[in-house]
């Protein structure tokens, strides 16, 4: 298997598995940053939080896929917009890796170009760090 067929492989693999994890969590209220997985709260998984009592730019993010995940999306924006737009582009995504492996299996080019990945995830962070800012000054 080839290095470009097997890294399309895990990145199928870890946006489907990040997608069914956040259907099977819930979460109980906005005001608590819990969040539940078969009955078993799970551990509070911003450390800045704990440790500071200020929200990072990445808090929400988990809830905002689960919110998205349950078909809550007014819910999910509240929670982080940049969490509930990358939710979509995820699941855009399965098919577009699936075809994409296909392609690459018959030794055909790539439809995925590194390039534009790497430049929708400089994108994407951006956008984490300005939704914090204005988070912090409202």
């Amino acid at each position: 298997m080839n290095g470009r067929v097997l890294l399309q492989f895990c990145f199928l693999v870890l946006t489907a598995l990040l997608l069914m994890t956040a259907a099977l969590m819930t979460v109980p209220s906005e005001q608590q940053a819990l969040v539940i997985l078969f009955g078993w709260p799970l551990p509070e998984l911003c450390q800045t939080r704990r440790i500071f009592g200020w929200d990072c730019p990445g808090c929400g993010l988990t809830r905002s896929f689960i919110y998205m995940a349950h078909g809550e999306v007014e819910a999910a924006f509240r929670m982080h917009a940049v969490g509930a737009s990358l939710f979509v582009l995820l699941v855009i995504c399965i098919p577009l890796f699936v075809w994409n492996l296909g392609r690459l299996v018959k030794n055909r080019p790539s439809l995925i170009d590194e390039v534009l990945v790497g430049r929708l995830a400089i994108l994407f962070t951006v956008s984490m760090l300005v939704h914090w800012i204005v988070k912090l000054t409202l």
